[in-house]
Protein backbone atom coordinates (compact mmCIF):
# COMPACT_ATOMS: atom_id res chain seq x y z
CA UNK A 1 0.00 0.00 0.00
CA UNK A 2 1.56 3.74 -1.05
CA UNK A 3 2.11 6.29 1.33
CA UNK A 4 0.01 8.81 1.41
CA UNK A 5 0.95 12.24 0.81
CA UNK A 6 0.44 14.83 3.36
CA UNK A 7 1.08 18.98 3.76
CA UNK A 8 3.51 20.44 5.54
CA UNK A 9 4.06 19.84 8.71
CA UNK A 10 1.69 22.34 9.50
CA UNK A 11 -0.42 21.84 13.25
CA UNK A 12 -2.97 24.56 13.06
CA UNK A 13 -5.68 22.99 11.08
CA UNK A 14 -9.69 23.46 10.33
CA UNK A 15 -11.61 20.28 11.30
CA UNK A 16 -14.83 21.87 10.58
CA UNK A 17 -17.60 20.93 8.03
CA UNK A 18 -17.93 24.32 6.05
CA UNK A 19 -14.73 25.19 4.16
CA UNK A 20 -13.11 22.93 1.84
CA UNK A 21 -9.76 21.44 3.26
CA UNK A 22 -7.75 20.13 -0.11
CA UNK A 23 -4.16 18.14 0.47
CA UNK A 24 -1.04 20.53 -0.27
CA UNK A 25 -0.41 18.30 -3.61
CA UNK A 26 -3.96 19.15 -4.76
CA UNK A 27 -3.73 23.15 -4.35
CA UNK A 28 -0.10 23.32 -5.85
CA UNK A 29 -0.76 20.73 -9.12
CA UNK A 30 -3.97 23.77 -9.44
CA UNK A 31 -1.90 26.78 -8.89
CA UNK A 32 0.64 25.12 -11.48
CA UNK A 33 -2.05 23.29 -14.17
CA UNK A 34 -2.00 24.79 -17.51
CA UNK A 35 -3.32 23.75 -20.70
CA UNK A 36 -2.17 24.50 -24.60
CA UNK A 37 -3.92 26.23 -27.16
CA UNK A 38 -1.74 27.29 -29.36
CA UNK A 39 1.52 29.62 -28.64
CA UNK A 40 -0.48 30.19 -25.50
CA UNK A 41 -0.04 28.14 -21.68
CA UNK A 42 -3.54 29.08 -20.23
CA UNK A 43 -5.76 28.33 -17.27
CA UNK A 44 -8.64 25.29 -18.30
CA UNK A 45 -11.31 27.50 -16.52
CA UNK A 46 -10.22 30.68 -19.11
CA UNK A 47 -10.91 28.24 -21.70
CA UNK A 48 -14.84 28.10 -23.44
CA UNK A 49 -16.24 25.12 -22.95
CA UNK A 50 -17.39 23.76 -26.15
CA UNK A 51 -13.30 24.57 -26.99
CA UNK A 52 -11.64 21.03 -28.28
CA UNK A 53 -8.91 21.73 -25.62
CA UNK A 54 -11.59 21.87 -23.17
CA UNK A 55 -14.10 19.28 -23.76
CA UNK A 56 -10.86 16.91 -24.52
CA UNK A 57 -9.85 17.62 -20.84
CA UNK A 58 -12.75 17.32 -19.97
CA UNK A 59 -13.61 13.68 -21.27
CA UNK A 60 -10.33 12.88 -20.01
CA UNK A 61 -11.66 14.27 -15.93
CA UNK A 62 -14.55 12.14 -16.54
CA UNK A 63 -12.91 8.58 -17.72
CA UNK A 64 -10.47 8.79 -14.80
CA UNK A 65 -12.83 8.94 -12.39
CA UNK A 66 -15.04 6.28 -14.02
CA UNK A 67 -12.08 3.98 -13.74
CA UNK A 68 -10.79 5.51 -9.85
CA UNK A 69 -14.46 4.81 -9.48
CA UNK A 70 -15.30 1.84 -11.00
CA UNK A 71 -18.00 2.96 -13.03
CA UNK A 72 -19.87 -0.07 -15.09
CA UNK A 73 -20.58 0.56 -18.57
CA UNK A 74 -23.66 1.01 -18.95
CA UNK A 75 -24.24 4.05 -16.19
CA UNK A 76 -23.59 8.22 -16.98
CA UNK A 77 -21.71 9.97 -15.36
CA UNK A 78 -22.85 13.75 -15.36
CA UNK A 79 -21.59 17.05 -13.49
CA UNK A 80 -24.46 19.36 -12.58
CA UNK A 81 -23.69 22.73 -11.53
CA UNK A 82 -25.11 23.19 -7.75
CA UNK A 83 -25.25 21.20 -4.83
CA UNK A 84 -26.12 17.62 -3.70
CA UNK A 85 -29.87 19.47 -2.95
CA UNK A 86 -30.64 20.05 -5.97
CA UNK A 87 -30.54 16.68 -7.00
CA UNK A 88 -33.49 16.29 -4.77
CA UNK A 89 -35.56 18.23 -6.37
CA UNK A 90 -34.13 17.12 -10.01
CA UNK A 91 -35.46 13.34 -9.07
CA UNK A 92 -38.66 14.68 -8.38
CA UNK A 93 -38.82 16.53 -12.07
CA UNK A 94 -37.30 13.76 -13.95
CA UNK A 95 -38.87 10.43 -12.17
CA UNK A 96 -41.91 11.01 -9.82
CA UNK A 97 -44.15 9.63 -12.79
CA UNK A 98 -43.29 6.54 -12.38
CA UNK A 99 -44.53 5.50 -8.79
CA UNK A 100 -43.90 7.04 -5.46
CA UNK A 101 -40.59 7.76 -3.52
CA UNK A 102 -39.68 6.51 -0.05
CA UNK A 103 -36.76 7.87 1.83
CA UNK A 104 -34.68 5.86 4.42
CA UNK A 105 -35.10 7.51 8.16
CA UNK A 106 -31.13 7.76 8.13
CA UNK A 107 -30.80 11.66 9.63
CA UNK A 108 -30.90 15.62 8.95
CA UNK A 109 -30.24 14.96 5.19
CA UNK A 110 -32.31 12.40 4.75
CA UNK A 111 -35.04 14.53 6.52
CA UNK A 112 -34.66 17.77 4.17
CA UNK A 113 -34.18 15.22 1.14
CA UNK A 114 -37.93 13.95 2.55
CA UNK A 115 -39.53 17.51 3.20
CA UNK A 116 -38.12 18.64 -0.14
CA UNK A 117 -39.98 15.96 -2.26
CA UNK A 118 -42.70 16.14 0.04
CA UNK A 119 -43.03 19.94 -0.85
CA UNK A 120 -42.46 19.16 -4.58
CA UNK A 121 -45.19 16.37 -5.30
CA UNK A 122 -47.51 17.99 -2.89
CA UNK A 123 -48.52 14.92 -0.83
CA UNK A 124 -46.59 13.03 2.10
CA UNK A 125 -43.43 10.89 1.20
CA UNK A 126 -43.43 7.66 2.92
CA UNK A 127 -40.46 7.46 5.73
CA UNK A 128 -38.68 3.71 5.89
CA UNK A 129 -37.14 3.32 9.33
CA UNK A 130 -33.34 1.63 9.36
CA UNK A 131 -34.52 -1.25 10.24
CA UNK A 132 -36.44 -1.76 7.59
CA UNK A 133 -34.24 -0.98 4.72
CA UNK A 134 -34.11 -4.43 3.35
CA UNK A 135 -37.31 -5.52 3.54
CA UNK A 136 -39.38 -7.45 0.87
CA UNK A 137 -40.80 -5.07 -1.26
CA UNK A 138 -44.67 -6.22 -0.48
CA UNK A 139 -43.96 -5.10 3.41
CA UNK A 140 -43.70 -1.53 2.37
CA UNK A 141 -46.85 -1.06 1.24
CA UNK A 142 -46.64 0.95 -2.05
CA UNK A 143 -47.79 0.41 -5.69
CA UNK A 144 -46.04 1.33 -8.57
CA UNK A 145 -41.96 1.36 -9.34
CA UNK A 146 -40.88 2.36 -5.90
CA UNK A 147 -37.77 4.60 -5.87
CA UNK A 148 -36.29 4.04 -2.25
CA UNK A 149 -33.06 7.15 -1.68
CA UNK A 150 -30.91 7.13 0.96
CA UNK A 151 -28.27 9.06 2.26
CA UNK A 152 -24.80 6.67 2.78
CA UNK A 153 -23.39 9.28 5.00
CA UNK A 154 -25.04 11.53 7.45
CA UNK A 155 -23.16 13.97 7.93
CA UNK A 156 -24.86 15.60 11.20
CA UNK A 157 -25.56 12.63 12.53
CA UNK A 158 -21.76 11.00 12.55
CA UNK A 159 -24.00 8.04 10.86
CA UNK A 160 -22.17 5.93 8.14
CA UNK A 161 -24.09 3.16 6.60
CA UNK A 162 -22.87 -0.26 4.97
CA UNK A 163 -23.36 -0.62 1.12
CA UNK A 164 -25.89 -3.18 0.41
CA UNK A 165 -28.65 -3.60 -2.44
CA UNK A 166 -31.85 -2.64 -1.59
CA UNK A 167 -35.31 -4.51 -1.92
CA UNK A 168 -36.56 -1.25 -4.06
CA UNK A 169 -36.91 -1.23 -7.21
CA UNK A 170 -34.81 1.89 -7.73
CA UNK A 171 -32.36 2.74 -5.48
CA UNK A 172 -31.20 6.07 -5.25
CA UNK A 173 -28.44 7.39 -2.98
CA UNK A 174 -26.90 10.88 -1.82
CA UNK A 175 -23.24 9.75 -1.16
CA UNK A 176 -21.82 13.37 -1.24
CA UNK A 177 -19.92 12.52 2.52
CA UNK A 178 -19.22 8.95 1.32
CA UNK A 179 -17.97 8.88 -2.45
CA UNK A 180 -14.24 9.51 -1.95
CA UNK A 181 -13.78 8.27 1.45
CA UNK A 182 -14.89 4.45 0.71
CA UNK A 183 -15.53 1.95 -1.69
CA UNK A 184 -18.74 2.27 -3.10
CA UNK A 185 -20.69 -0.70 -4.85
CA UNK A 186 -22.05 1.63 -7.61
CA UNK A 187 -23.79 -1.45 -9.39
CA UNK A 188 -26.14 -1.39 -6.28
CA UNK A 189 -27.50 1.63 -6.99
CA UNK A 190 -29.52 3.09 -9.86
CA UNK A 191 -28.59 6.71 -9.32
CA UNK A 192 -26.05 8.03 -6.85
CA UNK A 193 -25.07 11.64 -6.44
CA UNK A 194 -22.01 13.31 -4.49
CA UNK A 195 -21.35 16.85 -4.30
CA UNK A 196 -17.24 17.87 -4.60
CA UNK A 197 -17.10 20.17 -1.75
CA UNK A 198 -16.37 16.69 0.58
CA UNK A 199 -13.85 14.41 -1.45
CA UNK A 200 -13.79 15.50 -4.50
CA UNK A 201 -12.63 18.96 -4.78
CA UNK A 202 -14.35 22.59 -3.72
CA UNK A 203 -18.26 22.89 -3.92
CA UNK A 204 -20.14 24.01 -6.68
CA UNK A 205 -20.86 20.92 -8.61
CA UNK A 206 -22.66 17.64 -7.73
CA UNK A 207 -21.45 14.36 -9.96
CA UNK A 208 -24.21 12.40 -10.54
CA UNK A 209 -23.54 8.50 -12.25
CA UNK A 210 -26.94 6.77 -13.41
CA UNK A 211 -27.83 3.59 -14.75
CA UNK A 212 -28.86 4.20 -18.41
CA UNK A 213 -31.90 2.10 -18.36
CA UNK A 214 -33.36 4.08 -15.53
CA UNK A 215 -32.51 7.55 -17.66
CA UNK A 216 -33.97 6.11 -20.53
CA UNK A 217 -36.84 5.91 -18.14
CA UNK A 218 -36.81 9.71 -17.11
CA UNK A 219 -39.75 12.44 -18.14
CA UNK A 220 -39.11 13.45 -21.38
CA UNK A 221 -40.87 16.85 -21.74
CA UNK A 222 -38.66 18.47 -19.23
CA UNK A 223 -36.50 22.07 -20.19
CA UNK A 224 -33.01 21.06 -20.60
CA UNK A 225 -31.40 22.58 -18.23
CA UNK A 226 -33.49 20.72 -15.59
CA UNK A 227 -33.45 17.33 -17.81
CA UNK A 228 -31.11 14.56 -16.73
CA UNK A 229 -31.52 12.88 -20.22
CA UNK A 230 -30.51 16.51 -21.67
CA UNK A 231 -27.38 16.98 -20.20
CA UNK A 232 -26.39 13.49 -20.89
CA UNK A 233 -27.31 13.73 -24.78
CA UNK A 234 -24.70 16.87 -24.14
CA UNK A 235 -21.90 14.98 -22.32
CA UNK A 236 -22.73 17.66 -19.44
CA UNK A 237 -21.55 20.53 -21.91
CA UNK A 238 -25.22 21.92 -22.50
CA UNK A 239 -24.84 25.26 -20.53
CA UNK A 240 -21.41 26.48 -19.27
CA UNK A 241 -20.25 23.88 -16.51
CA UNK A 242 -18.77 25.13 -13.21
CA UNK A 243 -15.08 24.54 -15.08
CA UNK A 244 -12.78 25.21 -11.69
CA UNK A 245 -14.65 22.49 -9.84
CA UNK A 246 -14.39 19.83 -13.47
CA UNK A 247 -10.76 20.46 -13.23
CA UNK A 248 -10.24 19.68 -9.14
CA UNK A 249 -12.33 17.00 -9.51
CA UNK A 250 -9.25 15.94 -12.02
CA UNK A 251 -6.78 16.69 -9.61
CA UNK A 252 -8.04 15.04 -6.50
CA UNK A 253 -9.03 12.11 -8.67
CA UNK A 254 -5.05 12.18 -9.86
CA UNK A 255 -3.76 12.84 -5.79
CA UNK A 256 -6.23 9.30 -4.61
CA UNK A 257 -5.08 7.49 -7.53
CA UNK A 258 -1.44 8.48 -6.41
CA UNK A 259 -1.44 7.15 -3.14
CA UNK A 260 -3.16 3.98 -3.57
CA UNK A 261 -6.89 4.50 -5.04
CA UNK A 262 -9.69 4.59 -2.72
CA UNK A 263 -8.43 1.21 -0.77
CA UNK A 264 -5.39 3.10 0.45
CA UNK A 265 -7.63 6.49 1.29
CA UNK A 266 -10.50 4.18 3.01
CA UNK A 267 -7.97 2.42 5.13
CA UNK A 268 -6.74 5.90 6.15
CA UNK A 269 -10.00 6.75 6.97
CA UNK A 270 -10.99 3.70 9.05
CA UNK A 271 -7.09 4.15 11.03
CA UNK A 272 -7.77 7.78 11.66
CA UNK A 273 -11.57 7.05 12.62
CA UNK A 274 -11.03 4.31 15.24
CA UNK A 275 -7.97 6.24 16.92
CA UNK A 276 -10.26 9.04 17.67
CA UNK A 277 -13.05 6.43 19.13
CA UNK A 278 -10.33 5.24 21.00
CA UNK A 279 -9.25 8.29 22.59
CA UNK A 280 -13.06 9.11 23.09
CA UNK A 281 -13.86 6.17 24.79
CA UNK A 282 -10.90 6.18 27.00
CA UNK A 283 -11.93 9.65 29.33
CA UNK A 284 -15.44 9.50 30.81
CA UNK A 285 -15.77 13.68 29.32
CA UNK A 286 -16.04 12.31 26.02
CA UNK A 287 -19.13 10.57 24.89
CA UNK A 288 -20.05 9.04 21.10
CA UNK A 289 -23.27 9.59 19.85
CA UNK A 290 -23.39 6.80 17.33
CA UNK A 291 -23.68 3.25 17.81
CA UNK A 292 -20.43 1.51 17.29
CA UNK A 293 -21.82 -0.19 14.29
CA UNK A 294 -23.12 2.98 12.58
CA UNK A 295 -20.23 5.16 13.11
CA UNK A 296 -18.67 7.06 10.19
CA UNK A 297 -15.06 7.53 9.02
CA UNK A 298 -15.92 11.03 7.88
CA UNK A 299 -17.66 12.62 10.42
CA UNK A 300 -17.12 11.78 14.37
CA UNK A 301 -19.89 13.45 16.39
CA UNK A 302 -19.29 13.57 20.52
CA UNK A 303 -20.69 14.94 23.38
CA UNK A 304 -18.36 16.74 25.77
CA UNK A 305 -19.02 16.71 29.11
CA UNK A 306 -19.00 20.54 31.05
CA UNK A 307 -18.45 23.71 29.13
CA UNK A 308 -18.44 23.25 25.73
CA UNK A 309 -17.28 26.51 25.01
CA UNK A 310 -14.23 26.46 27.35
CA UNK A 311 -13.43 23.07 25.18
CA UNK A 312 -13.84 25.03 21.87
CA UNK A 313 -11.33 27.77 23.11
CA UNK A 314 -8.66 25.55 24.45
CA UNK A 315 -9.04 23.70 21.11
CA UNK A 316 -8.97 26.96 19.33
CA UNK A 317 -5.48 27.56 21.42
CA UNK A 318 -3.98 24.39 20.44
CA UNK A 319 -4.60 25.76 16.42
CA UNK A 320 -7.76 23.52 16.19
CA UNK A 321 -10.73 24.87 14.51
CA UNK A 322 -14.29 24.12 13.61
CA UNK A 323 -15.47 21.37 16.06
CA UNK A 324 -18.84 22.96 16.63
CA UNK A 325 -21.28 20.44 15.80
CA UNK A 326 -24.25 20.94 13.12
CA UNK A 327 -27.00 23.93 14.73
CA UNK A 328 -29.50 20.96 14.40
CA UNK A 329 -27.69 18.70 16.66
CA UNK A 330 -25.28 20.50 19.22
CA UNK A 331 -22.42 18.79 20.44
CA UNK A 332 -19.18 18.59 18.86
CA UNK A 333 -18.01 16.86 15.27
CA UNK A 334 -14.50 16.08 14.30
CA UNK A 335 -14.64 15.85 10.21
CA UNK A 336 -11.63 14.10 8.94
CA UNK A 337 -11.55 15.60 5.38
CA UNK A 338 -8.38 14.40 2.82
CA UNK A 339 -6.55 17.87 3.34
CA UNK A 340 -5.89 16.73 6.79
CA UNK A 341 -2.23 16.46 7.54
CA UNK A 342 -0.66 13.62 10.00
CA UNK A 343 0.90 16.33 11.91
CA UNK A 344 -2.30 18.14 11.97
CA UNK A 345 -4.34 14.42 13.04
CA UNK A 346 -1.80 13.92 15.64
CA UNK A 347 -1.96 17.18 16.91
CA UNK A 348 -6.07 16.77 17.50
CA UNK A 349 -5.25 13.83 19.07
CA UNK A 350 -2.61 15.31 21.41
CA UNK A 351 -5.15 17.89 22.50
CA UNK A 352 -8.61 15.22 23.06
CA UNK A 353 -6.01 13.22 25.07
CA UNK A 354 -4.91 16.95 27.60
CA UNK A 355 -8.01 17.53 27.44
CA UNK A 356 -9.48 14.54 28.85
CA UNK A 357 -6.65 14.00 31.55
CA UNK A 358 -7.55 17.61 32.51
CA UNK A 359 -11.10 16.64 32.89
CA UNK A 360 -10.40 13.49 34.53
CA UNK A 361 -8.44 15.39 37.51
CA UNK A 362 -10.92 18.04 37.68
Amino acid sequence: MANLEVSPQQQAHFFGAGPVVLPQAVRQAFATAYVQVHDLRIKLFELMHRHPVAKQAINTIIANFRSFQSVPDDYEVLLCAGGARQQYEMLVTNFAHLGDFSVVSTGHWATVWQSTMAQMLGKPVASVPMAKRCTPMHECGQKGIRMQCVVTNETVDGLMLAHQRHAADRVIADVTSDMGFRYIPIQDYDVLFAATGKALGVAGMTVVIIKKDFLAMAKADLPPMQSYAAIAAHASLYATPPMICIEMLGHMVDWMQRNGGITAIEARQRRRAQKIEQLMQAYACYALKTEASLRSIHNICVDVEGDKTAFIAQAENAGIYGLEGHAALGGIRINLTHGVSDAAFENLCQFLISYGQEQSYA
